[in-house]
């Protein structure tokens, strides 16, 4: 099952956002939950040697060798937890090692409803500075993150002019779907994306901890209602499948990399299982662990290649602002709620 959402009551702040839309977002980008050290076991990143990329419940694989078979997949997604610096540093080398070898590939990510891909065009024609980008963007509002998380990678695809893709959709229609269903999308929308696969057992499963590990500390005057699970499976289905439509219809053209929460890849419940729905079948997945990892979740199946990025200094790199250290782990404080509720705060 895909890892349960870390909780830590008496911080989540909701705001005016309904419960199982605010919930989705905040699913499956987040950190696993961290359990109690046993002295007799390994925790976290030491399930894999730091440093190390290693196939789940197998042995370690060199990366060069891992980096070579990804490149020979049609779609490689890279995973994240959003507030995780090690993570994005580990997303911009895989990227980079990636471009040596597939000069030709487009980047996807979640970050981006479909309405701002003029944007993103712009961004990789050179267009823009990085002021401009983040206020075209509305960053604030579509993501809420500090940005420094993401934007070494975004100025590496504009340094080397690579096609930059929206994958999401806007949480208008999220919305929709928490509060109407499926059939209260728009109907182009609906068209584009189709009737998404039903989800797998195994991903109802960790949706349903999910849902009733927040639940359990929500206020009374939140606690979810009858509807509210079943509402909030169809939003993250939305959310898988938005991003799968997006990648597929990318995928003749050019490889597509794609980055996005760990959540959506891991043992192929959320994007992967929706692409196979579309007829994409080459994926290569790489998820990068976390210091607090349930290592019993790291085993056959959680991906082709998991990676436990090394801590320690930054090193240079030319794509990150020269004025910024390692970036912070937190939205900032004038973040919008469902952007901090990501965040875990």
């Amino acid at each position: 099952m895909t890892p349960k959402l870390s909780h830590r009551p008496g911080r989540l702040r909701l705001g005016a956002l309904a419960w199982p839309l605010a919930l989705g977002l905040a699913a499956l980008g987040a950190a696993p939950a961290a359990r109690a050290a046993d002295p007799g076991t390994l925790e976290g990143a030491a399930c894999v040697v730091p440093g190390h990329w290693q196939v789940p419940g197998g042995t370690v694989l060199p990366r060069g060798q891992a980096i070579a078979r990804a490149t020979e997949a049609r779609v490689v997604l890279l995973g994240e937890n959003h507030d995780d610096a090690a993570h994005h540093h580990w997303q911009l080398d895989t990227l980079a090692a990636l471009y040596r070898l597939r000069p030709d590939l487009a980047l996807g990510v979640e970050m981006f409803p479909r309405r701002l891909q003029p944007v993103l065009d712009a961004w990789s024609r050179g267009e823009l500075d990085d002021a401009a980008f983040l206020q075209r963007t509305e960053w604030q509002k579509t993501w809420g993150y500090e940005p420094e998380l993401y934007m070494p990678i975004f100025r590496f695809v504009r340094d080397h002019r690579i096609p930059l893709r929206a994958l999401n959709v806007d949480r208008s229609e999220v919305r929709k779907v928490s509060g109407g269903g499926w059939q209260a999308l728009d109907a182009d929308l609906r068209t584009e994306l189709g009737t998404p696969a039903a989800p797998l057992p195994d991903y109802l499963e960790s949706l349903r901890e999910t849902f009733d590990a927040h639940a359990a500390h929500m206020p009374e005057t939140h606690r979810p209602k009858d509807g509210d699970f079943e509402r909030f499976v169809e939003a993250q289905l939305l959310w898988d499948r938005a991003m799968a439509a997006g990648i597929a219809s990318q995928t003749g053209a050019r490889p597509m990399v794609a980055i996005m929460g760990s959540g959506h890849i891991r043992f192929g419940h959320g994007v992967p299982h929706q692409l196979r729905d579309l007829a994409v079948s080459s994926i290569y997945s790489l998820v990068p662990l976390s210091p607090d990892e349930d290592c019993s979740e790291v085993r056959e199946g959680l991906a082709d290649v998991v990676v436990a990025p090394a801590n320690g200094p930054v090193p240079h790199n030319p794509h990150r602002s020269p004025d910024g250290g390692p970036p912070g782990n937190s939205p900032p404080e004038n973040a919008s709620p469902d952007a901090q509720l990501r965040a875990g705060l």
